[in-house]
């Protein structure tokens, strides 16, 4: 019986992967927490034969995706927790390549060294003003929600949406001027 349900679960992962990894990326924004996410959901599903057992595929399917998020909201509110924690020079430092990670995601800019790409996106957020810096840093590190960023900055969902927009317009083009 055992192996009978992880025969099952086996398929369910090469079946539905993709659309599971898609469901945590959204809320992850990053590759690996989002193949995390993925891989802590299938280890929790495998102890939990009990429980699902009976269920169809198509239900296996969607408890698969909702057990996938609720790892993934739980990875974010623990990143949340930690930056609470963290010193200015950590947060400096996270800023950078989390607004380098965005830039690089934004642009679609590749190349044979990432590396570099990743240096060069520093670079160019460091020229940026702050404010512009600062609304990339919240929406793509933070994850914070358009209105989010709104009640923090004492502004309107509106007047955030435009400055979220111009900010990764000028980064995108900044980016792309370097690159060429």
């Amino acid at each position: 019986m055992a192996q009978e349900w992880n025969e099952k679960m086996a398929a369910l992962y090469q079946e539905r992967y993709s659309r599971l990894y898609g469901a945590a990326y959204r809320i992850l924004e990053r590759q690996s927490a989002a193949e995390d996410a993925v891989h802590t959901a299938f280890v929790r599903l495998l102890r939990m034969k009990g429980h699902y057992d009976a269920l169809t595929a198509d239900e296996l399917c969607y408890m698969a995706v909702c057990v996938v998020r609720h790892v993934a909201f739980n990875m974010l509110r623990e990143e949340k927790k930690h930056l609470l924690c963290e010193t200015p020079e950590e947060l400096s430092s996270r800023r950078q390549n989390a607004g380098a990670e965005a830039a690089l995601r934004m642009t679609g800019v590749q190349g044979n060294n990432e590396d570099a790409l990743r240096e060069r996106v520093r670079e160019t957020l460091y020229c940026m003003p702050d404010e512009e810096c600062r609304l990339l840093w919240m929406k793509y590190y933070a994850g914070m929600s358009n209105q989010d960023i709104a009640t923090a900055l004492h502004i309107s969902r509106h007047a955030a949406d435009m400055r979220l927009h111009r900010a990764r317009r000028e980064l995108e083009k900044r980016i792309k001027e370097a690159v060429i």
